[in-house]
């Protein structure tokens, strides 16, 4: 049982956000006692040791199984864990020292939660390809992971991530299923699958950025390729608003990629391939992201990532210009790359930017210019978009075509949601066509 003032601080954190309106009708309640560990060894529901798939700055993500009390299906899912305080002990279980919960503080503690309850309840899961969240919920504390009080919010459940942070490529998962969909014999005419299936989840990431600015009014602000997951095909009565597009077309969209999928299936057919085949990206991880609503949005990210827009372009530029040669551009004195996140509107355009950052790494399997310092960045964007593509090659040059037309330097001529996700599929329509 919890200590009184960890109890106290329960209070208190669930009242703050009751406050904010995180429960909704979008955004179910969720009990502690619905939920339980999935073990790291055997995966069986049982007390055992938390299974971690992922750690942020603000929270952790546990694999666990969750039984809703008006039914008695089981299902697993990831639920991201964010801590406000711990137990009062040490290492050796001995009581120590701790804080609580200060209300002045309690704000700027809960913000990414906050954001992120905001999307998954602008959106109320009308996208396939933006992860989807079964409630939120918190709970005195979690003495496994010693820490209370908590707030969790339920998700569903992915199958693998699609890019490895630490090899800057691939997951090793997703490489193996790619040799192995190439390696199999092919019963139907494909330039190739592999890459094929690549355009399959670029159109379907379009769709997700396109439903995620459209249908939840969502500002992304760190969409790149460590922010998606790949997770099991939806049945259309788990999601039967999904894939509806502006003018009626949504439709024609979803039977696209749908019509595509089954001609894969068709020319390649093993438990592995078939396991791909049945893989979709999820757009995943809103703890910067915000709404439309929202005024005076900064860039967040990494920084090769920024839009031009996102940079204080006056102010570097003439800082830039003092600088007359590349002798001094790499010298020590770098004292001019400070306040680099000035507070610069944050447009749909940026996010349609990251898109094409998104369509780089995943075709060429390795992110632009990883390589770029902070300087670099700002000389490639304020001395007027220097980005170099010459190295960039795909079967289906038109997707390069429109990675650069995400990469206008003018927010007024880059592509918009919608429209990236129409040439996508229409490069994808005239393959299934051949």
């Amino acid at each position: 049982m919890a200590s009184c003032d960890v109890s106290a601080d329960h209070k208190k954190l669930d009242s703050f956000l009751v406050k904010e309106n995180i429960f909704n009708p979008h955004l179910p309640r969720v009990t502690w006692a619905e939920l339980t560990w999935n073990d790291a060894s055997d995966g069986e529901v049982r007390e055992g040791v938390p299974r971690s798939l992922g750690a942020g700055l603000q929270a952790s993500v546990f694999s666990m199984h969750y039984c809703k009390s008006s039914t008695s299906i089981v299902k697993k899912v990831a639920v991201k864990i964010y801590s406000f305080g711990d137990l009062g002990v040490d290492n050796t279980g001995k009581p120590a020292k701790r804080k609580a919960l200060n209300a002045k503080n309690l704000r700027k503690m809960a913000d990414p939660l906050i954001r992120e309850c905001a999307v998954f309840s602008a959106m109320s899961n009308r996208s396939n390809f933006v992860l989807h969240s079964l409630g939120v919920g918190t709970v005195p504390e979690i003495p496994r992971l010693g820490i209370g009080p908590a707030a969790f919010i339920v998700m569903e459940m992915a199958e693998m991530s699609l890019w490895s942070k630490e090899r800057n490529t691939f997951t090793d998962d997703v490489s193996c299923l790619f040799n192995c969909l190439d390696s199999c014999p092919a019963t139907v005419s494909l330039k190739d699958a592999s890459s094929t299936m690549k355009l399959l989840w670029l159109c379907e990431l379009a769709i997700g950025l396109r439903d995620l600015h459209a249908l939840g009014g969502v500002l992304h602000r760190d969409f790149t390729v460590d922010n998606i997951l790949l997770a099991r095909s939806f049945s259309d009565s788990e999601t039967e608003q999904s894939h509806q597009g502006d003018g009626g077309n949504g439709k024609t969209l979803s039977e696209t990629v749908t019509l595509m999928r089954q001609k894969l299936r068709k020319q390649h057919l093993s438990d592995e391939t078939d396991m791909l085949l049945s893989l979709e990206p999820r757009i995943s991880d809103f703890g910067v992201s915000k709404l439309f609503l929202d005024k005076g949005s900064a860039v967040r990210g990494a920084m090769r990532n920024y839009p031009p827009e996102g940079i204080d372009y006056q102010h570097y530029k003439k800082v830039l210009n003092t600088l007359q040669s590349d002798a001094a551009r790499n010298s020590e004195d770098k004292s001019w790359e400070t306040d680099l996140d000035a507070k610069h509107i944050y447009s749909p355009a940026a996010d349609v930017w990251s898109f094409g950052h998104i369509i780089h790494d995943i075709i060429v399997s390795t992110p632009y210019r990883v390589d770029l310092s902070k300087s670099e960045v700002i000389q490639d964007h304020v001395l007027e978009n220097k980005m170099d593509f010459s190295h960039v090659k795909f079967v289906f040059p038109e997707v390069i075509d429109v990675m650069r037309e995400c990469f206008r330097y003018d927010i007024a001529q880059r592509l918009t949601s919608a429209l990236l996700a129409t040439q996508l599929i229409e490069i994808l329509q005239k393959l299934c066509e051949t």
